[in-house]
């Protein structure tokens, strides 16, 4: 491959990150993939009393295959899975669209899967795999294995080498995800043949043998699966030559990719190690370590006198707190409020503690934020704190953005009801006078100023004390409270 060559695929390939491929909605005869999905749907003959899952339907390809495959024949009952906006903009053809169904992700795993796992005779997986996290991925085989009956058949159609860069998704080698598979309890084999030229695809079909695996197994395997694949990734890239040869160059590029990508899919489901700083003194609050203290940081205790008004410690600012092991102590309650609140989703341990708290723990997280064109935030965001005017609306939005996809992610997981139930945003024009969070008893306070943010202030420390029953803890949450509920618009949970 000429220079010129190599520096255009690349470039082509990293378009994938502007501009993502849409899923397939049409026939294309001649299609490889599409070719091994008609015959399988031949082999298979399932009736009109039987069911067949599209697992990620996208814009319904399955759908059309059922139509070309059977012909005028009653075809089976065709199940549509996916993101509710996903399901929204699907067309489904007569006369599969006669006893269709679109179920969301939430719903399909909470109900509709064990309602109606006697019909189901089939689970199509195609393309979608390699977009799902680990924890997702293992959320879905272990749900397929422990409620399909042994006779359906699940039908694994992905990519191990994606044609355009995914942001933080990697395909599965075959054989990867077929010990994978065996370690959850299904049983894989290779359908037909997979493509070794241009893109490397695969085809795999499954059977559930409803063996048990709980959900720390099922995760050690996926990470060991992932591991693994990574390890085989680096050991590739050790022997290319990137400076010679343009082909290994072009090749290094999407290695590092992949294996940044791999490592940050790992990063998130390796089980959280206990925090490098514990809890300080007797403070009883998780902190960084004392060693990434800088010269004028503190993280004090007050005296005996002060502890009876409930302040419990006082830090030189919120940054020394290690907040993905402070949300992981969250048993009930956690509210936020503040001008952006940007620093809970710019972390990816924060926002997995953030899930865990949720959809582990049943936490319930609201959030309240000012509105990013209020007359308080053009003021706010002219101080002297911001160089860029617009600085804080930007900051803002990208809070509103990052909680859209949290709650995309929690009501394709959860259902919609429990998503709003456990999850809110809410924007407010009024002015927040200090930035603060409560976690269950405690309170962290930071006071804002036109040079500090709250992040960068003196943060104070209140917990619930019985001898107080008007202390700052009581008074913030009263705050926060009363400016949640004379809020009367839609929340990010369900407006956005």
């Amino acid at each position: 491959m000429a220079t010129d060559q190599a520096d255009e695929s690349v470039l082509s390939w990293l378009q994938g990150y502007r501009n993502a491929d849409e899923s397939q909605a049409d026939l294309r005869p001649g299609d490889p993939q599409q070719a091994a999905l008609a015959q399988f749907l031949g082999d298979q003959k399932l009736s009109h009393d039987q069911i067949i899952v599209d697992f990620g339907s996208g814009r319904g390809l399955l759908a059309q295959m059922l139509k070309h495959v059977y012909k005028g024949r009653d075809a089976p009952r065709y199940f549509a899975v996916d993101l509710p906006h996903e399901l929204d903009e699907l067309s489904i053809p007569n006369p599969i669209h006669n006893d269709s169904r679109k179920i969301t992700l939430g719903d399909f795993y909470s109900s509709e899967l064990k309602a109606w796992q006697k019909d189901i005779g089939a689970v199509v997986i195609r393309n979608v795999l390699h977009e799902l996290t680990i924890e997702q991925t293992c959320l879905l085989f272990r749900a397929l294995n422990e409620q399909l009956r042994p006779e359906a058949v699940i039908y694994i159609q992905d990519m191990t080498d994606l044609p355009r860069a995914e942001e933080r998704h990697v395909g599965w080698p075959c054989d990867i995800l077929i010990e994978f598979l065996r370690d959850m309890g299904i049983i894989a084999e290779t359908f037909g043949l997979a493509s070794f030229s241009g893109t490397n695809w695969f085809t795999l079909t499954a059977h559930p043998t409803g063996s048990a695996i709980n959900e720390t197994q099922a995760l050690e395997a996926a990470i060991r699966a992932r591991e693994k694949q990574k390890k085989q990734m680096v050991k590739e890239l050790s022997k290319l030559d990137a400076r010679h040869n343009t082909d290994d160059y072009v090749r290094e590029i999407k290695l590092n990719h992949e294996i940044a990508s791999l490592e940050f899919q790992l990063s998130e489901a390796r089980p959280a190690d206990e925090p490098a700083g514990g809890e300080t003194d007797d403070i009883n609050v998780p902190l960084i370590e004392r060693a990434t203290f800088g010269p004028l940081d503190f993280a004090l205790s007050p005296g005996e006198g002060l502890r009876a008004t409930g302040l419990q410690a006082v830090l030189s600012h919120k940054r020394l707190i290690d907040f993905a092991a402070l949300l992981a102590t969250c048993e009930h309650e956690a509210l936020f409020s503040g001008y952006s609140q940007r620093s809970l989703f710019q972390q990816a341990d924060i926002r997995s503690a953030l899930y865990d708290m949720i959809v582990r723990r049943q936490c319930i997280v609201r959030i309240l934020v000012v509105e990013p064109d209020s007359a308080t935030a053009q003021l706010r965001g002219s101080e002297p704190l911001y160089a860029d005017p617009a600085q804080l609306r930007r900051d803002i939005r990208f809070t509103l953005d990052e909680a859209e996809k949290f709650t995309r992610v929690l009501t394709g997981e959860k259902g919609d009801h429990f998503a709003h139930e456990h999850f809110q945003l809410r924007t407010s024009p009024s002015i927040p006078y200090s930035s603060y969070f409560i976690i269950d008893d405690k309170c962290f306070v930071s006071l804002y100023s036109q040079t500090a943010s709250g992040t960068r202030a003196p943060c104070f420390v209140y917990r619930a004390t019985d001898a107080l029953s008007n202390g700052y803890l009581y008074v913030l949450r009263n705050d926060f409270n009363t400016r949640w509920n004379v809020i009367t618009g839609a929340t990010v949970a369900t407006a956005l």
